[in-house]
């Protein structure tokens, strides 16, 4: 039996390829190639399976997935799902949470890395020619020794807090419910602590 796999998201054709390489077998996708209602409509219309990041799934949509046993949502939020239609249809609404902890917190890693290093500014400043060294040396900052606070330490909290680790930055975090000891030193190995 293949069952049909419905992507709402519009992917680039090599993204589809890596998604379609790790598959089982059995499983066809469909990409959508644009977010038009029609278009998405007529993906849900014949999904055994709904596949959707940031594409919305309406009431509508639920309603005309006859087929559908699940909605798979990439990533956390729900927002954009409507729970109520699912509900009332027993339409199951999975999350893939922590799945991409490690890139956000790349990302996080990374501004911060570009704000205290002046990069973005650097590299516009050389594209027009100008090398502003002697404006950086007075300018830049660097994570080594300073502290990093974090608001909320969830997956992608803990994740940033394992990066920093290497620049021996001492991280501080704030989270409603503080996690047991072994995730806190797991996740920052530095004097890391609630203030909840």
């Amino acid at each position: 039996m293949t069952y049909t796999v419905s992507c709402l998201d519009v992917f680039t054709d090599a993204v589809q390829e890596v998604i379609r390489s790790v598959a089982p077998q059995g499983f066809e996708f469909r990409f959508a190639k644009t977010y038009d209602k029609a278009e998405q409509m007529d993906l849900v219309a014949s999904a055994d399976f709904i596949l959707a990041g940031g594409a919305t799934v309406s009431r509508d949509m639920i309603e005309r997935a006859g087929r559908a046993r699940l909605i798979q949502k990439w990533g956390i939020g729900i927002d954009k799902i409507d729970l109520k239609a699912a509900r009332a249809r027993g339409l199951p609404v999975a999350i893939t949470a922590g799945a991409n902890a490690s890139p956000v917190a790349e990302l996080a890693v990374g501004l911060m890395l570009s704000v205290y290093r002046l990069i973005a500014l650097s590299d516009r400043k050389m594209r027009q020619g100008e090398w502003i060294k002697a404006q950086l040396r007075s300018s830049c900052y660097q994570i080594d020794g300073k502290t990093v606070g974090i608001v909320g330490f969830g997956a992608i909290g803990r994740m940033v807090a394992h990066k920093l680790r290497g620049f021996d930055a001492t991280i501080l975090y704030y989270d409603i419910v503080r996690p047991p000891q072994i995730v806190e030193r797991a996740s920052a190995r530095a004097s890391s602590r609630s203030t909840s």
